[in-house]
């Protein structure tokens, strides 16, 4: 897949901006919140209104690995939905994405609690990455695939997998 001279910069950006909140160079590391002020927690979200947590903890990541293993997912599908969508209608999915899959898990989270009484799990625990817009940006690829994936041995559309 060649780019030619068009390059996406709204994935560039992206992949900048979790890459410099990891490493927190220079005046950022006294600028950023730490990973425990910022992490994705349903308990403190709720209680507190903590908007923060709910939209930052997305950009934060918790080793190399989970850093690198998300952002060559992010170039991969970054690449192929800006260039076919174009960079303003890519970054206004971004963002709905993130909002959407933020704000399914806090709703999940807080629901299991509520009608199950299954909170420790969930509606207690932390995390941080940006996975979730990552599979939701897996949906939208699939969702525009003609071709045919294996799904436990059978043949389905790709777009269904």
């Amino acid at each position: 897949h060649r780019l030619g001279r068009r390059r996406p910069p709204v994935t560039a950006g992206l992949i900048l901006t979790n890459a410099l909140i990891y490493l927190r160079p220079g005046a950022l590391d006294r600028i950023l919140p730490t990973v425990d002020e910022i992490c994705f927690n349903p308990h403190l979200i709720l209680k507190h209104g903590d908007l923060r947590r709910l939209f930052l903890s997305a950009f934060y990541h918790m080793g190399e690995s989970h850093l690198v293993y998300n952002m060559m997912s992010l170039l991969w599908k970054g690449i192929q939905l800006e260039t076919f969508m174009g960079s303003l209608e890519f970054a206004s999915m971004v963002a709905a994405l993130l909002g959407l899959s933020q704000g399914m898990t806090l709703l999940l989270a807080k629901s299991l609690l509520v009608f199950f009484d299954y909170g420790t799990p969930y509606y207690n625990q932390y995390s941080v990455g940006f996975s979730g817009v990552l599979f939701a940006m897996k949906v939208v690829l699939n969702s525009q695939a003609d071709d045919y994936t294996y799904v436990h041995g059978m043949m389905v559309p790709s777009r269904h997998a």
